[in-house]
């Protein structure tokens, strides 16, 4: 669209602008848990969806104003903050699935797709982060590799 009004000899149109209200509605209503960051490095909880409140066990209120890398299932993993990076640039890259801590302790894995978007007036924008529950992907997987952990063992004490 902007080349279309470069060549037509008109200024380019203005990015959209995204208050938080506007985020919040729309994302309120989805079925998919939903995340929205704002600030740059070390960014916070602006909100969170009751989707994304039920999967973690947080209420919204409770999330808001922590860092979403508070609640990774690892400590120290800053793959996140590296992926939130990359979304920004608009490069793709990093790791899409991360695992997160559930308010009770258990964890939970999420497939994110990380969206930037403008914030008003050319300020700092913000991230919207919608997650897919993997959990029982992994689970499955783990699942297999113990099965393939044990076929392997009684392979071995057979031929010994």
């Amino acid at each position: 669209m902007q080349e279309r009004a470069k060549r037509q000899g008109r200024p380019p149109p203005h990015a959209p602008c995204v208050t938080p209200e506007l985020l919040r509605g729309a994302t309120e209503a989805l079925r998919l848990p939903v995340v929205v960051l704002q600030g740059g490095a070390g960014a916070s909880i602006l909100f969170a969806n009751t989707a994304f409140g039920a999967l973690s066990g947080f209420t919204p209120a409770e999330l808001e104003g922590r860092a979403l890398c508070g609640l990774l299932g690892r400590k120290g993993d800053t793959s996140l903050e590296e992926g939130l990076t990359l979304a920004d640039t608009g490069m793709p890259g990093g790791p899409a699935e991360y695992c997160f801590r559930r308010k009770d302790g258990t964890t939970f894995w999420a497939a994110l797709s990380i969206t930037s978007v403008p914030g008003t007036e050319g300020g700092p924008g913000h991230r919207v982060l919608a997650m897919h529950d993997i959990t029982p992907q992994h689970q499955e997987v783990d699942g297999l590799r113990l099965l393939l952990v044990e076929m392997n063992h009684r392979t071995q004490n057979m031929f010994s």
